[in-house]
């Protein structure tokens, strides 16, 4: 495979290599909806030819990428029985926006990630999926979110549906860069910082942790912009992930 058409300093910006103990690790930054970050992690893999490749997904999301994104069944009136239609609300706007994003860039919300397992494969590497169980997330989230604004949350990603925004493929390598992607936490964790805390916190923790579980000299992960830098320091440490790995810790 020829070397993409990505200036060296794009390489540079997106690439972290960490060596700890006898692993090198290579944590790949990306976009969800970026043809360059599909590049990118195709030529990293067949460059690197690594051990193990790591991949921001959980086997719930893995398999909705490969099976073209079905819907699950929804019992409806059980939702509502259980009082958590406007989870389900947010849920559901939250992946139409990406998808609505997508649309405007031609490339499909996570895209990135089945390259990667897709020339992961093709070369006979293993791949991992080393992030958290969405279900697992997206509850801690929710029920980390105070009651009365919930509701607020679910209508600020419903309204984002109806915004016409133009995205191209500067927007996304803009947002690659670290000093933008620390401004955007710190304005998340400052509107919603429990939800911040749970969506990118600890997730860093938890896909580190897997990573550190993982066997190879050389291990390619790919992950999202807004995920490397904190996994990159959790990598070196000791992690118990006991606690971002249970829903029932957090009250409902």
């Amino acid at each position: 495979m020829a070397e993409p058409d990505i200036a060296p300093e794009t390489l540079e910006r997106d690439i972290e290599r960490l060596q700890i103990g006898g692993t090198e690790y290579i944590l790949v930054g990306t976009a969800h909806i970026s043809q360059e970050s599909v590049d990118t992690v195709e030529w990293v893999i067949e460059q690197e030819s690594p051990d193990v490749v790591g991949v921001e997904l959980d086997a719930q999301r893995f398999e909705s990428l490969r099976s073209d994104d079905r819907w699950e069944e929804l019992d409806l009136v059980e939702v509502i029985k259980q009082g958590k239609l406007t989870f389900l609300l947010a849920r559901l706007a939250l992946t139409a926006f990406q998808k609505q994003m997508g649309s405007k860039t031609g490339i499909n919300p996570g895209a990135e990630m089945l390259a990667a397992t897709e020339a992961a494969e093709r070369q006979g590497v293993p791949v991992e999926l080393i992030d958290r169980d969405v279900q697992t997330t997206l509850l801690r989230a929710w029920r980390l979110t105070p009651w009365y604004r919930r509701a607020e949350v679910a209508f600020l990603l419903v309204g984002s549906l109806f915004q016409s925004q133009s995205v191209d493929e500067q927007d996304l390598s803009d947002l690659r860069d670290s000093d933008m992607i620390a401004t955007v936490l710190d304005e998340l964790g400052d509107v919603l910082p429990e939800v911040k805390q749970v969506i990118v916190d600890e997730r860093d923790l938890y896909m580190a942790h897997s990573l550190q579980g993982v066997s190879g000299d050389r291990v390619v992960a790919i992950v999202g912009a807004a995920h490397r830098d904190g996994i990159a320091g959790w990598l070196p440490q000791d992690i118990d992930r006991s606690q971002v790995d249970d829903v029932t810790t957090v009250p409902d």
